[in-house]
Parts: C-alpha cells; sequence; structure tokens
C-alpha cells in the first residue's frame, strides 16, 4: 500500500489542516487551513478514505486522499455496520437491510458505489477482515449474552461460511500474514478479552496482554505488529503494537493519537492511519503512522461504525 503523499517536510505539529465535508454537495467545499502551506495537499495518490456511518441513508462517505475531498457516497444497501479492505483495492461492507431483516456483506472495486458481488450472512455481521495470503473473508456477530462467532468465506465466495464460535463478544478481528485471527471483545458483562484463532484451529484461545487494557476498539495487522485499540477508565485510548508468541502479547509500543476517540476505531495504511477522534461524532484524524503526529482532520460524517483506506488496483 503506498504511502500518502501528504508533504510530510511542512506538515509539522502546528500545521494541521482541518477538511470539512459536512456541506458544499458531493464534493465538498475547499479545505481551510490552518497552518503550513495548503497546496502540499494538491497531489493525489488514487487512495480513497470509506467511511461506514451509522444509518442507510448516510451510507459509506468516500473521500480522496490527501486532500480530503469527499468524491462519492454508497447508499441503497442497508445501514453499514462495518467495512474492510484487501490489497487489491476492493472494498467489503457489512450491512444490514431493514426491509428484509438481512444482513450481507457487499463488494465493491476500488472508487465504485455499486456491489459486484454479495455474500448473505444468515447470523449477522458487524466487520470484516481480508487474509492477505489467500483471500479468505472474516466476519464477526455477536449471539445472546457474551458469545458470538466469527464467520470465514473462503477466498470470498459465495460458499457457506465456516463458523467458529467465541466465549465472548467479539468488536473486532483482523488476520495477520500467517493466516491467523486476532479479536478482541468483550465478557463477563463488560471485561475487555483479546483472542487468537490460530490457523488450523477449531476453536479461540485466550492471549494473556502484558499491560491493562478496557473499551476495546479496532484490530488490524500493520505488517509487523497486531495493533488494537484499548480505552481505560481515566486515561485516553491508545493503540498497542503487540509482540505475540505462545498465546502472550507484549505491547512493543503504545501510540497516543490526539483527540482519539473511545472506542479507539481506526485503519492503518503504511505510514499514516485514520481514527474517530472525541472531539465530535463527525470528526476523523489523519495520523503519521507509527510517530502519532495529527496531519489532518476530515469532518462531516455521522456516527463513524468504521472505515478503511482503499488502494488503486496493481
Amino acid at each position: 500500500m503506498a504511502r500518502l503523499s501528504l508533504g510530510r517536510s511542512l506538515l509539522g505539529s502546528a500545521a494541521v489542516v482541518t477538511l470539512l465535508l459536512g456541506c458544499g454537495g458531493l464534493n465538498g467545499p475547499p479545505f481551510v487551513s490552518s497552518g503550513g502551506n495548503p497546496s502540499a495537499l494538491n497531489a493525489t495518490s488514487g487512495e480513497l478514505l470509506y467511511v461506514a456511518n451509522d444509518g442507510a441513508s448516510d451510507g459509506v462517505s468516500i473521500v480522496a486522499l490527501p486532500r480530503g475531498r469527499r468524491v462519492a457516497r454508497i447508499t441503497n444497501i442497508g445501514a453499514p455496520t462495518g467495512i474492510c479492505s484487501d490489497a487489491s483495492g476492493n472494498v467489503w461492507v457489512s450491512a444490514y437491510d431493514d426491509a428484509t431483516r438481512k444482513y450481507h456483506l457487499d463488494k465493491f472495486v476500488h472508487g465504485g458505489t455499486k456491489p459486484t458481488e454479495r455474500l448473505a450472512v444468515p447470523d449477522g455481521s458487524f466487520g470484516c477482515s481480508v487474509d492477505p495470503a489467500n483471500g479468505d473473508l472474516a466476519t464477526w456477530v455477536a449471539s445472546a449474552g457474551s458469545a458470538g462467532e466469527v464467520e470465514v468465506f473462503p477466498g470470498a465466495r459465495r460458499d457457506k461460511p465456516v463458523v467458529y464460535r467465541t466465549d465472548f463478544e467479539p468488536i473486532s478481528a483482523t488476520y495477520d500474514n500467517q493466516g491467523n485471527i486476532f479479536a478482541d471483545g468483550i465478557v463477563n458483562s463488560g471485561d475487555f478479552i483479546f483472542e487468537e484463532l490460530s490457523k488450523g484451529s477449531a476453536h479461540f484461545s485466550v492471549v494473556r496482554l502484558n499491560k491493562p487494557a478496557a473499551n476495546p476498539g479496532s484490530v488490524q495487522w500493520d505488517g509487523k505488529y497486531v495493533v488494537v485499540g484499548v480505552g481505560f477508565i481515566s486515561d485516553p485510548p491508545v493503540l498497542y503494537r503487540l509482540r505475540i508468541s505462545d498465546y502472550r502479547a507484549t505491547v512493543a509500543q503504545r501510540i497516543s493519537l490526539q483527540d482519539l476517540g473511545s472506542p479507539a476505531r481506526f485503519w492503518i495504511a503504511d505510514g499514516n492511519v485514520v481514527a474517530t477522534q472525541r472531539a465530535s461524532v463527525r470528526r476523523i484524524g489523519l495520523y503519521d503512522y507509527p510517530a502519532g503526529e495529527q496531519l489532518a482532520v476530515f469532518s462531516g460524517f455521522y456516527k463513524r461504525l468504521g472505515m478503511t483506506v482503499g488502494v488503486p488496483p496493481k
């Protein structure tokens, strides 16, 4: 995935660009700079930020990076519940259709607004992750109480998914580069839990963290570490970069992001991370990764359920 062309030499700690998307039609108004040289943002990398809003009418916002101009919106798929992308530029959106009372996963090519494929998910779908090695598509859902399940569509095909039961309520999950699935969630009416489904295994196993964690957020493989968003009772949420071995996780780096919301929802794109901000239900911050320096703020979303960065197909 290509690094976003943001002109790092002039985007210092005091040069944060705010981009307003909430009005001005589909393309939105010009960005408003609070410092630095705005002309550095004129270049386009072809990368697109997709934001799943809470509600069928708001759908999925598609924003061109790095300028932050809204270029399209995905609607008429029901109410989004989660979103993810693969290395080929395809984006998957999990959604609930109130008319049919059914969940599904829709596939979109890079920049497309009409689904090219739909997978029915009978038990529900609240997010997704794609195996970078073989294209398997995983989704997850919570059942009654604290139980849930992770469903895997081999090769993201229409076959009946392979179902893995969990004894916790999954919040988010990710594949690593070895085909293992890592998921965080809630157990015992609110306690944080982190588990692994090792490749070839039939069940999840608890992974012990060496640092405290609560209020689980997104989980994602960044190419070297599994990254999980965690919250605390009195301190701001952070991202943990985890080194995992034998079902034990050591925090290799703790990343603080300015105004990071809780639960910490984020998406890492080689060299950058986008994340929900706590200052407003409408904002997403763009940061240098893994340094954590804030580069820009995008506004105009609605109760952001998740986000992903789509890359142009090679």
